[in-house]
């Protein structure tokens, strides 16, 4: 005896979500609801956890219903290929929404799913299309280019407690550990320091400060003791 099944994927942005449930129990007032939450909807169906137990219960003659193929993947690639999947296991498909039927070995099918193969081609010629047309025209605005792949903001906090460290004459290792970043991170705000001319400055105001506090608290021992 076939089964019929439902799928359906809760989404924050999927604003019609009881609306579409309430149509495909209408439809098929029996029908086994299985409701994927928590899950986005770039995942895969294949490595959705409800998805996977549907699937597995699913056997050649069955039928999954769906409001629209976008329950199965975030774009037509990922929907063509996990229809075909379920296709080539004797699965029907319905959907709702068009009121389309996906029969296994059927002609009609086989024209649904070559229209559905186009569309993914298409969207994946758009996204490259997309792309290679931002990074034109970032090319040809260096300055842009530049602000858009600089990489991650320093950390000023922790530079500048490697900074303080480098002037005490702390060993790059020891500023590192102390720091807790890496020899590379300390050896660039080492760079910035020489850079600017102020290691050699202000290692030594340290040094006559350090010396001068030295010498301080000899003086005031002395006095403890006289």
């Amino acid at each position: 005896m076939s089964n019929v099944v439902a799928y359906v994927r809760l989404s924050p942005k999927y604003k019609d979500f009881e609306a579409h449930v309430s149509e495909i129990k209408d439809a098929y007032p029996n029908v086994k609801l299985f409701t994927e939450t928590g899950i986005k909807g770039y995942v895969p169906a294949e490595e959705r956890p409800v998805f996977q137990s549907l699937d597995e219960q699913l056997q050649a003659g069955d039928t999954l219903v769906v409001w629209w193929i976008s329950a199965l993947g975030r774009d037509f690639e990922c929907c063509n290929n996990t229809m075909r999947t379920l296709l080539a296991k004797g699965v029907h498909i319905q959907t709702i929404n068009q009121s389309l039927s996906f029969t296994p070995d059927c002609v009609m099918t086989d024209v649904l799913m070559k229209l559905v193969q186009g569309y993914a081609e298409a969207e994946s010629r758009y996204r490259r299309a997309a792309a290679e047309f931002g990074r034109k025209a970032l090319r040809d605005d260096p300055e842009e280019w530049k602000a858009k792949f600089r990489g991650r903001r320093a950390d000023k906090t922790r530079h500048q407690k490697i900074a303080a460290l480098l002037l005490e004459g702390k060993t790059l290792q020891v500023v590192a550990d102390e720091a807790q970043t890496s020899i590379s991170t300390v050896k660039r705000v080492k760079a910035k320091l020489s850079e600017a001319g102020e290691v050699g400055d202000l290692r030594r105001r340290y040094k006559h400060h350090h010396v001068g506090h030295c010498q301080n608290e000899g003086n005031k021992q002395n006095e403890n003791k006289e």
